[in-house]
């Protein structure tokens, strides 16, 4: 085996796990103290220290990088799930729905309502109502999943007016309520 350089000494001592001269010694058959002079003189401590921060940097960059990555995907998967639960429901409800509106044609068709039927339908429409409500809030789950949460130009204008900015067509004309073509900062000049 052949005697190592002060340079192939160095990287082994900076780059170990557990550095230990004795061990490096064995390896490289460089004297103990040959080793020792090297290390005070090529400040193989501080090299040692700035490595490790940089390897310490750099798995804690690539972990971040991938929690990060996962994190985004788990985000797309529950928007995803959330999208298609609130079609479902409203689905649901729209089906409940027509069974209702066909059990009260067929009752209306066969005959005259009695009391007790008549108190059976107010119950169906006491349930149409619901359905009506959780189709309304399924849309509108629906609309803020996809990002669209304004199903109305004026609600949103409005919505962006109580913040401070104004809604400005490209001609600086302010808008009521016909659609956004830019947004303003109240007070602030083209320029």
């Amino acid at each position: 085996m052949q005697r190592w350089s002060q340079q192939e000494c160095e990287d082994w001592f900076v780059q170990a796990r557990k550095p230990d001269l004795n061990e490096l010694s064995r390896l490289s058959q460089v004297p103990f103290s040959t080793l020792k002079r090297w290390r005070s003189s090529g400040e193989w401590v501080r090299k040692r220290s700035d490595f490790q921060d940089r390897v310490a940097s750099e798995t804690r960059e690539k972990t971040i990088e991938k929690k990060a990555d996962r994190m985004s995907d788990l985000h797309a998967q529950l928007e995803a799930e959330h999208l298609e639960s609130y079609g479902l429901i409203r689905h649901l409800a729209m089906i409940r729905i027509r069974q209702l509106r066909e059990k009260a044609l067929i009752q209306k068709l066969e005959a005259e309502l009695s009391e007790s039927e008549m108190k059976a339908l107010a119950v169906s429409l006491d349930e149409l109502n619901t359905c009506s409500m959780i189709i309304d809030r399924c849309v509108k789950g629906e609309r803020l999943v996809a990002g669209a949460e304004y199903s109305d130009l004026n609600k949103a204008i409005s919505s962006i007016e109580r913040t401070g900015l104004k809604v400005v067509a490209p001609n600086a004309e302010t808008l009521s309520g016909i659609g956004i073509f830019g947004v303003k900062k109240e007070g602030a000049t083209d320029g």
